[in-house]
């Protein structure tokens, strides 16, 4: 793919890439301003201006840009690192010069009004709140503020609540006015564009803006570590956690690619670029040594790429029962073992493989080229976007352990265990006081995204309708092949990919999940993952680390499914690999027993996490007992530590049925061979001699009156809400009706009109929205927000209010054409990659919607009309007999 690199007179530095597969193009905007810029008692205002640059200019008032970029079929947002701020348009390619449009106004036109700041005040500070609630951000705030002595960097992204409660309009407004400028600024445009065109147009929207001194004052540089640091975290929490964190060079440095090695070898490859990647490691040293071993349900590595030296990061979370000291002697051993002694040439071509076949999958689509090309370019080492491979490929033994000798020493280490605490206190401890000056979130996501009140712009507004079939996939481009044992497979081919996705998704018997056996779902499909008759678990593992390939599992209320990633030269072996996976697992007593341990660990973080336990109260106040829906997707301690492998497997078995069974894999092979090679690996077994019956479900009822569930819990900062009702299926007539009214009300944008409300008016969230996904059944809908448990009322009644309206009154025209425009021209971004178009196509065949589905979803939505809206959300909505739970550390309305 061609690549443009250009420097404007300002100093703008401009990069332009052409990608022909798909007609979406994505457009980035990134400064050289994070939070390695900041002081103690300024904390987080780069952060801050990153919100306050979605608050409208002169040209564009507020809201008006978020309603430019939905009804054009795009989707917007912005983040903040400790190196860089980034803003993101990603649109439909004939709508691309909007985001360029949106970005040079951006630049120069903010205006943080004081109304605005106040309200933004709010919302930050909610966000911070949100992240207190994850025991693992107190950890990580508190290890980075230990490593880093005298670089910002010990500073973290979000600021301390007491620079946020302190900061002025004046000083975010001069922040802004000094680094947000050309001179450090790097634009990069992606996509199905042409380069010549996309340079000029460029020039055209940021050639006149003037340049300035782009301010970038040099942090002090960070002493070396002479001693190894430790410290303990005691508050609130669910089980034990483990983190070591290594001082390490900046990006670009000789000894990057052995680390990424390095990394891999620990626990699997990852890309350091962009957003893709797929999980894989299993067959790496600390998940051996602490997962198989039974003393972690997770463990991982992270190497960032940052500007100035950063963290090698070793995160644990202890399997229930299991202390912090066991991880740590564990972690300690494997660390030193890498400084001893070469890893072998098998192990060493393992995890090339993956961090190769990482990058590949983070490189498929538009957004993830443009994060990548621009991030390399801020951190000064921009041939590493396209070197890297090549860098990966040529790393020895030898030099991995070199830079395990040079990185990983004892007294280059900080050391933090988290150790749950009732009273959120200890000897030795470093509470919840002393840690908010520590770090938050590596990147925090801020801003807008797709929505908000409209207003008056320079822009006409309109839907954007594409006439049907536009470059959408129909019945000409997909093969749908029906085998002769009742198998559905389906097969697209994407010119030009290097990779593969295949899924293989099996429809549920609605009795599937019962008061004895819940979770029962999730434990079949990850136990199906560890081990079957032709391949032991650790088998398994080596193969699918050696090709770099992504072997997951997934359930939800209806389906299982097993899905394999791979490099298009190893499609042959991923199918091999998920054919046996479906077709024979064996469920081993030993996996099945090291998996319930990892599931019961799970069930406690979620009993401590107010989202998840919010969302489980709720289902089991919305469906009855013996419903599938009302059921936690882990089950409940008690009937996971009961279940047994013989009951697994018999569980699984009886609902191996090939005509429930849904094939589609995505590639850049012929589609016909793809649909040769499923019919080869599926066409021949058969129905199990007693198969699960497909069953009525329970019906379902609602409340005689608001329904109000409250669940208390210690040392949290913010409250969770959740309000919803079971509503429709996705067969019903009324769904798309539904799906536009959901997208109004609390979806597009950063929740709708709630979002405008509860974020954008009163400042009451960070993060508010609506929920509503397609079922079988009759599917929940629900509004969930964090909020400031003295907001709780209040946040409450606003919702309900909200709720109110739209049972009561037509949604606007202009708040359904941006919709209907949003779901039109984004579905292209949606099905960009092989994993989206795969589920997109089970989808279909799932809900028995038509081969032209696709082609045809911009005439479905733009024939409905406002009054069918109200007549749909009349019909399932009910204010007055709501489910409410309320979660966090006030539990009072």
């Amino acid at each position: 793919m061609a690549t443009f690199r250009h420097h404007l007179k300002n100093g703008m530095t401009v990069i332009v890439r052409e990608d022909r597969r798909n007609p979406v193009a994505a457009f980035f905007m990134f400064y050289r301003v994070g939070a390695r810029f900041e002081r103690p008692g300024a904390t987080g205002v780069t952060h801050w201006v990153e919100h306050m640059m979605f608050k409208g200019t002169p040209r564009f008032p507020r809201g008006t840009l978020d309603r430019l970029v939905s009804t054009n079929g795009g989707v917007w947002n912005g983040f903040t690192t400790e190196d860089l701020t980034a803003f993101f348009e990603t649109l439909p390619a004939d709508c691309v010069e909007l985001g360029l449009e949106v970005e040079a106004d951006r630049m120069v036109n903010c205006l943080f009004g004081p109304a605005e700041v106040a309200a933004e005040r709010g919302v930050i500070l909610a966000e911070r709140e949100g992240a207190e609630n994850d025991p693992i951000f107190w950890l990580d705030e508190a290890v980075t503020a230990a490593a880093f002595r005298v670089h910002p960097y010990r500073l973290g992204v979000i600021g301390a609540r007491e620079d946020l409660v302190a900061l002025t309009r004046d000083e975010l407004f001069a922040y802004y006015q000094r680094h947000y400028v050309p001179e450090n600024a790097v634009a990069v445009l992606v996509g199905d564009i042409d380069i010549g065109w996309a340079a000029a147009l460029l020039d055209k929207h940021f050639e006149a803006i003037p340049g300035g001194p782009g301010d970038r004052p040099e942090p002090p540089s960070e002493p070396r570590q002479d001693g190894e640091r430790r410290l303990t975290v005691g508050r609130p929490g669910p089980t034990n956690y483990v983190l070591f964190a290594y001082h390490t060079p900046p990006a670009g440095h000789p000894r990057t690619a052995a680390l990424l090695v390095l990394d891999a070898v620990m626990s699997g490859g990852k890309s350091p670029l962009g957003w893709g990647g797929r999980t894989m490691g299993r067959s790496s040293r600390l998940y051996r040594a602490l997962i198989q071993a039974r003393l972690a349900t997770t463990v991982s590595t992270r190497i960032g790429l940052t500007a100035d030296p950063g963290l090698l990061t070793i995160l644990a979370t202890a399997r229930a029962g299991v202390g912090a000291a066991a991880l740590e002697r564990v972690i300690a051993v494997e660390v030193d073992r890498l400084m001893a002694e070469e890893i072998s040439a098998a192990e060493l071509d393992r995890a090339k493989k993956q961090v190769r076949a990482q990058l590949a999958y983070s490189a498929e689509g538009v957004e993830q080229q443009a994060m990548s090309l621009g991030l390399t370019e801020v951190l000064s080492c921009p041939s590493l976007a396209d070197e890297l491979p090549e860098l990966v490929l040529g790393v020895t033994a030898a030099e991995v352990r070199a830079a395990a000798g040079e990185f990983l020493g004892p007294d280059n280490r900080t050391v933090g265990r988290f150790v749950p605490d009732a009273e959120g206190r200890g000897e030795g401890t470093l509470g919840q006081a002393a840690a908010s000056r520590g770090r938050a979130h590596r990147v925090k996501a801020g801003g807008a995204f797709f929505f908000r009140t409209p207003g008056a712009g320079g822009r006409t507004l309109g839907p954007r309708l594409p006439g049907p079939g536009t470059s959408l996939p129909g019945p000409e481009t997909i093969a749908r092949r029906r085998l002769a044992n009742g198998v559905t497979a389906l097969a697209v081919t994407r010119p030009g990919l290097e990779l593969a996705v295949t899924r293989a998704t099996l429809t549920m018997a609605y009795p599937d999940e019962a008061e004895a056996r819940a979770g029962f779902r999730a434990l079949a499909a990850e136990g199906a993952l560890h081990g079957n008759t032709r391949r032991s678990f650790e088998r398994q593992n080596e193969e699918t680390d050696a090709l770099g390939l992504s072997l997951s599992a997934s359930s939800d209320p209806d389906t299982i499914t097993l899905s394999t990633a791979s490099l298009g030269e190893d499609f042959s072996k991923a199918l091999s690999l998920l054919t046996d996976a479906v077709l024979a697992p064996t469920f081993p007593e030993a996996e099945v027993d090291k998996l319930k341990g990892q599931f019961l660990t799970r069930l406690s973080e979620g009993e401590a996490d107010s989202r998840r336990l919010a969302a489980r109260l709720f289902h089991e106040t919305a469906y009855p007992a013996g419903h599938p829906y009302r059921y936690p997707a882990l089950g409940h301690p008690s009937d996971v530590g009961r279940a047994e492998a013989v009951a697994l497997r018999r569980f699984y078995r009886a609902r191996l049925v090939p005509d429930r069974l849904i094939l589609a894999a995505v590639g850049g092979l012929d589609r016909e061979a793809m649909l040769d090679a499923l019919g080869e690996a599926f066409g021949r077994f058969t129905p199990p001699d007693a198969p699960a019956p497909m069953t009525a479900a329970p019906a379902i009822g609602r409340p005689d009156r608001p329904a109000v569930v409250h669940r208390h819990l210690a040392g949290k900062s913010q409250t969770e809400i959740l309000l919803g009702l079971p509503t429709i299926s996705r067969s019903d007539t009324d769904y798309h009706p539904f799906v536009l009214a959901d997208l109004i009300v609390g979806r597009l944008g950063l929740g709708g009109r709630l979002g405008d409300d509860l974020r954008d008016r009163r400042g009451l969230a960070y993060r508010v929205g609506s929920s509503f996904a397609p079922r079988l059944g009759p599917a929940p809908w629900s509004v969930s927000a964090g909020v400031s448990p003295s907001s709780v009322g209040a946040a409450v009644i606003t919702i309900v209010g909200h709720l109110r309206r739209l049972v009561s009154e037509p949604v606007g025209p202009d708040e359904l054409d941006t919709a209907v425009g949003y779901l039109t021209g984004v579905l292209p971004l949606s099905i960009e990659t092989a994993e989206g178009l795969a589920k997109a196509l089970v989808e279909m065949e799932l809900y028995q919607l038509d081969p032209d589905y696709l082609q045809l979803i911009p005439s479905t939505y733009a024939g409905i009309t406002a009054d069918q809206v109200l007549a749909a959300v009349q019909r399932h909505l009910d204010p007055d007999r709501h489910i409410l739970v309320v979660a966090g550390p006030a539990d009072d309305v």
